[in-house]
């Protein structure tokens, strides 16, 4: 097909094809920075996460007690969430634009480190 046959068939022109085809490529590369990026944060509440965990395992081994099924459920809850928050925020605001995106990302982010202030009550 030529240009022409591609406007009388009410396609967009040629130009502005070539245009959203190499549009795209930067446009998923903005999209996989800004989640590597958060990503990275993510990853740093799952660490945080961790060593709470082994924190606590640690202390209750030291005095000789055991870890409640509450504090399993809290400190699980610590480990897991951010994971799942962030691939929600991915997977529900990928198509929506970086703007979106990155909002999502902070809004779970958020969630996970309010979740993170609530185990460190929990501890102290």
């Amino acid at each position: 097909m030529t240009n022409t046959d591609n406007r009388a068939a009410g396609d967009q022109p040629a130009a502005v094809a070539l245009t959203t085809e190499h549009g795209e490529a930067p446009r998923r590369w903005r999209t996989l920075t800004v989640a590597a990026v958060f990503g990275l944060f993510y990853l740093w509440d799952i660490i945080e996460a961790v060593g709470n965990l082994i924190a606590l395992l640690n202390f209750a081994r030291l005095i000789g007690g055991s870890v409640s099924s509450f504090a399993w459920l809290v400190l699980g809850l610590g480990v897991v969430f951010p994971p799942l928050a962030y691939v929600f925020a991915i997977v529900s605001a990928r198509r929506h634009g970086i703007l979106l995106l990155s909002l999502a990302l902070l809004t779970g982010l958020a969630a996970a480190a309010c979740l993170g202030l609530v185990i460190e009550a929990l501890l102290n």
